[in-house]
Formats: structure tokens, C-alpha cells, sequence
């Protein structure tokens, strides 16, 4: 059934800085006759980390590798978790910790106010459950995006996603929001 909703992304590169950066600008808009409230969750299924000598064990050990992966966070509402491994995988008698990885960030695109940071839903099961392929979202299928939000997520020692969670918005006829 038609309800009325059309979407479009765009992903691009950051241009011109001194660091990687992969954006993604997401449009809704209402083409139906009447109002609807949207909840919506839009990003990466699997978030890589960054670190040390990473391209072989992740395609020959990819679970043993997710021993040292962890999601970290610089505040308290899941808007800028920070997604690194804990140390340098190696044998090696010394350890080297880690200190560089990933952030995501999201946020919904306004003209009248600042824009607030969206929360996002790193924890991989709280979509998928235990579809470990990740690609049905067997757990979503059951829950709303806002429970997923109000619920505990875990990151730690395992590969992590990436979700924008867009909890409820309202949009009328011919409305859009980014």
C-alpha cells in the first residue's frame, strides 16, 4: 500500500579536511493527503573499526578480532558514541593501546532552530537479533525505535552498527525533513 512517503539520500566525502568523513544527507517528504508520524532509523549495519594491521584479521579472523572492539562514549544521551578498538591486535610482549577510531554523528536539518543531536543505535542486535548476517532486522521487527533508544545497548567485544534513530516526527501533507 502507497502511504504517501518518499526518500532520498545522497552520500558523500568531506572535502577539504584533514581527516576521513562520510556524509549522508536523508530527505522524507509527505506526498500523501494526509498527516503522518515517521519514526526511522538510517545508517551502517556493521561499523569497522580503524587501527593496526586490520585487513587480514578481519577477513580471516573476524570474530576473534572483535575481542578488542568497544564503543565509547563523550556524553551520556548516545549522540557521539566513539567507536575504536582498545588496544593494537598483535603477539607481541608489548601492548599499544589504541587511540584512534570512529564517531557518528546525525541530526535533523532546521532552518527555525539549532539542530540536536540524534541518538544512535550501536548495538547490532537491537535490529537485527540474532540474524548475524544482518540482513533481515529480525528484532526491529518488534519493537519501536524509541524502545530500542530507552533500552541498554552493548558495545563492548563485539562489531558494532551505526544507526541514526529518528523517534517520532510528525509531517504534514507536502512536508519534508533531512
Amino acid at each position: 500500500a502507497d502511504v504517501g512517503l518518499t526518500t532520498s539520500a545522497k552520500t558523500i566525502v568531506l572535502p577539504e579536511e584533514n581527516f576521513a568523513a562520510l556524509v549522508r544527507r536523508v530527505n522524507f517528504t509527505n506526498t500523501g493527503s494526509d498527516s503522518l508520524t515517521l519514526s526511522a532509523l538510517d545508517g551502517l549495519a556493521q561499523m569497522e573499526p580503524v587501527g593496526g594491521k586490520l585487513d587480514w584479521g578481519l577477513k580471516q579472523m573476524s570474530r576473534t578480532l572483535e575481542g578488542w572492539f568497544g564503543v565509547y562514549h563523550a556524553t551520556d544521551d548516545l549522540t557521539m558514541p566513539f567507536y575504536r578498538m582498545s588496544t593494537e591486535p598483535s603477539d607481541e610482549a608489548s601492548v599499544k593501546i589504541e587511540e584512534a577510531g570512529h564517531y557518528c554523528l546525525a541530526f535533523v536539518d532546521s532552518e527555525d532552530k539549532k539542530a540536536d543531536l540524534l541518538p544512535i543505535v550501536y548495538d547490532t542486535s537491537k535490529i537485527f537479533g540474532q540474524n548475524t548476517p544482518l540482513e533481515v532486522p529480525q528484532a526491529f521487527k518488534v519493537t519501536t525505535v524509541a524502545d530500542i533508544v530507552a533500552n541498554p545497548q552493548f558495545g563492548d567485544a563485539k562489531t558494532s552498527s551505526a544507526f541514526a534513530a529518528l523517534e517520532s516526527v510528525e509531517l504534514a501533507p507536502g512536508e519534508s525533513i533531512t
